[in-house]
């Protein structure tokens, strides 16, 4: 486990998880012409590097939990990237409302399944989505 003392927060919307990863798809389908063979650990460290800025101003701590030894991936690293730094993005804009007092922590973690599928998480400690919202979707 790495620890970069930048961020902190907790991201879990199930629901949005799911759009963006029927989107991904969907997306992937249409335009397979555009991938390439990436490093899904090098895509997480570049994204989140990306974003330290925000991580510091809002004194957020950043934790990977990345396996080591993934199998490389054939996608399209620019939507990959994008999605990536929507969701850190999305956990900084959580995390902005919990009291300073409170820590705010952004774990990022990537693993492989056991149907040998690559799994990516973005998890924070912000309040989530409330039950009303939720049923909307």
């Amino acid at each position: 486990e790495n620890t970069c003392p930048i961020a902190s927060g907790d991201y879990s919307t199930p629901v949005s998880q799911r759009r963006i990863i029927h989107r991904m798809r969907e997306f992937v389908k249409s335009h397979a012409q555009k991938r390439s063979v990436a490093d899904v650990n090098n895509l997480i460290h570049e994204c989140a590097g990306l974003c330290v800025g925000e991580l510091k101003q809002n004194n957020i701590k950043l934790t990977f939990e990345l396996k080591n030894n993934l199998p490389p991936v054939h996608v399209d690293q620019i939507q990959i990237e994008r999605v990536l730094i929507n969701l850190i993005r999305n956990s900084v804009d959580a995390l902005k409302n919990l009291p300073e007092k409170q820590q705010r922590q952004l774990t990022i973690s990537s693993r492989l399944t056991l149907n040998n599928d690559i799994q990516v998480k973005v998890k924070d400690n912000g309040a989530g989505i409330d039950e009303d919202q939720k049923q909307k979707y």
